[in-house]
């Protein structure tokens, strides 16, 4: 079997340990109060891209290196392209959060809001180590990226897979394409029927998590969430992913196989039941639940910052009811898989598909 090295896992360790501790730390920067966290789109632009760079670490780490799901690891250009993609929107998502107000002005916005309301804001410190590691995460992406262009060759890559056992094949697209087609051919039905749910579910997915963002409104220096909210936001986000590797990496571009029934099943369990948990949360959190009082008491302070409400109730109704909904697409595809059993190991060539180029 063609694996990473441990160095290279090493350094993929570090992508998802540090992106994990951005997450922890942006997210705590901001201090709960009773109508919620003053975040922003700064900050949660930043939090998401450091949790898809933990998502494409761990990926590398636990499913390839500890799990053995996968013979080989993605191709040469695959992980350059990823990788170079992340570190951008990583990069993107450190200035975005360092120059927003609440960061770059974190100590008087504290004391102008602590006059105004008598409350805290910002946790600096958090906010300030938040974007450290969303940097240290952006310089370890660049430093796969650069490591792939300066040390992947050829030779290595090839000679690594006939000492494992494997060869490259003539066409390995269309043999990719052979293997599916095979596989769905015998339950054409079923796969027509979970492609068409896999759209609905990224559909849902999608409207779900411009809803959540969409019912906040902007306010002081940013706009009121909650860790309930910003939980659906990575649950949604997390299935617009999964989905679009489905339905694009999986079923046009043909550049990887379906997981083993196994793994779809637990992951499509995985994600109705987050889905639930957190539609149930949101659903009955002090912003949803109370979201017309709140936005009542806003709108008739008369203070330098009051006179608007916070929230778009509709918006925040829209998302959680939609979350229900798409649990429920989800635990369809949970049931598809029983019906199409063979994930196409057995109609798949025996053979793995190495590029040319890749050291791994």
């Amino acid at each position: 079997m063609s694996s990473l090295s441990t160095a290279r896992v090493g350094v993929r360790s570090l992508q998802t340990l540090f992106a994990l501790l951005a997450v922890i730390f942006t997210w705590g920067g901001y201090v709960k109060n009773d109508d919620g966290q003053l975040g922003g789109l700064s900050p949660t632009f930043s939090i998401l891209m450091n949790y898809t760079a933990l998502l494409c670490g761990l990926y590398y780490v636990l499913p390839l290196k500890v799990l053995k799901l996968s013979a080989t690891a993605p191709s040469v250009n695959f992980q350059r392209v990823v990788d170079g993609v992340l570190a951008v929107l990583l990069l993107l998502g450190g200035i975005l959060l360092w120059a927003s107000s609440g960061v770059s002005d974190c100590s008087a916005k504290n004391d102008k809001y602590e006059a105004y309301a008598g409350l805290q804001l910002f946790r600096c410190g958090n906010l300030t180590i938040g974007v450290i590691f969303t940097f240290i995460t952006f310089v370890l992406y660049i430093v796969t990226l650069v490591w792939s262009i300066m040390r992947d060759s050829a030779n290595d890559t090839q000679n690594e897979a006939v000492a494992a056992g494997y060869t490259s094949a003539v066409t390995p697209g269309a043999s990719r394409a052979d293997a599916y087609a095979a596989v769905d051919s015998r339950h054409p039905a079923v796969a027509l029927t979970r492609r068409g749910v896999r759209v609905v579910q990224f559909v849902l997915s999608l409207i779900i998590f411009i809803s959540v963002i969409a019912g906040y409104k902007a306010y002081f220096t940013g706009r009121f969430t909650s860790p309930t909210a910003m939980f659906l936001i990575l649950v949604s986000w997390s299935c617009i992913l999964y989905t679009l590797f489905h339905l694009i990496i999986v079923d046009i571009l043909k550049k990887s196989r379906r997981p083993s029934v196994s793994v779809e099943r637990f992951l499509d369990l995985l994600l109705a039941v987050l889905l639930l948990l957190f539609a149930i949360l949101f659903a009955a959190s002090h912003q949803v639940s109370d979201c017309s009082t709140i936005n009542d008491v806003y709108e008739a302070d008369t203070g330098s910052l009051g006179g608007s409400n916070v929230f778009r109730c509709g918006s925040l109704t829209r998302s959680y009811v939609l979350a229900f909904i798409n649990c429920a697409f989800f635990l369809v595809t949970l049931a598809l898989s029983f019906f199409s059993p063979n994930d196409g190991s057995s109609a798949a060539p025996n053979h793995v598909d190495v590029e040319p180029g890749q050291q791994v």
